[in-house]
């Protein structure tokens, strides 16, 4: 049996191939998963990788760490690119869209979390490795997320009920009693924390389905 630190230098490896006698023109390209007729490129992977790999090789120096942990990383990525592919088909059958201003309220909210303007926020996102249209493309993918999850909604509304309230907020009472508010006081957080992991599960079972549905081939070396 292969050690773990073989299968992820093989991985590596291939995730990295440049041919011989061009490699300081061309660097191999080919497909590393299909989601239905669609094709998922290794330039596509590598191109959305790269941040998160810059930031773990700036956390993970040891040789054989890195190669694990950049194993694993590729393949959460290509997972992550699967799932867009997955929402996107969706999205098309029911014409949902997003414009280049729904994109640019994203961001004003998402500086706006952090306490910052958006030229702020976005010096911070290249400082962190990534374009602005990087960052706008993945806002853009997740504001379709949300309208998809949202248009689901209508078919099965979220309903939370005051037993459901009562639980979550005795958990939270117990772990940490002299920072939580009455129970009335805390009542809308506890709805949107409640709301919030809905919507997870949401996710998660609109994926299911539609990974069901869909032919899905993942062509990523072992």
């Amino acid at each position: 049996m292969k050690p773990r630190w073989f299968a992820a230098a093989t991985l590596i490896s291939a995730l990295t191939a440049t041919s011989p006698a061009r490699a300081e023109v061309y660097q191999v390209d080919r497909i590393v998963a299909v989601v239905g007729k669609t094709p998922i490129l290794l330039s596509t992977l590598r191109r959305r990788a790269r941040p998160f790999v810059t930031t773990m090789e700036r956390q993970v120096t040891e040789e054989t760490q890195r190669l694990i942990a950049e194993a694993k990383l590729y393949r959460q990525v290509l997972e992550r690119l699967v799932d867009e592919q997955l929402i996107a088909r969706q999205a098309a059958k029911t014409e949902l869209t997003v414009e280049p201003a729904e994109v640019d309220k994203g961001l004003d909210t998402v500086a706006k979390q952090n306490g910052l303007g958006r030229k702020a926020l976005l010096r911070e996102i290249e400082r962190n490795g990534m374009t602005e249209a990087f960052y706008r493309a993945e806002i853009g993918r997740q504001i379709l997320e949300g309208k998809l999850l949202m248009q689901r909604l209508t078919s099965s509304p979220f309903m939370v009920t005051d037993k459901q309230l009562r639980t979550l907020y005795d958990q939270l009472k117990e772990q940490d009693p002299d920072s939580v508010p009455g129970f009335e006081e805390a009542r809308p957080q506890l709805t949107d924390r409640l709301r919030v992991k809905w919507l997870e599960e949401e996710k998660r079972r609109m994926l299911e389905q539609l990974r069901r549905e869909t032919h899905i081939e993942v062509r990523l070396g072992a």
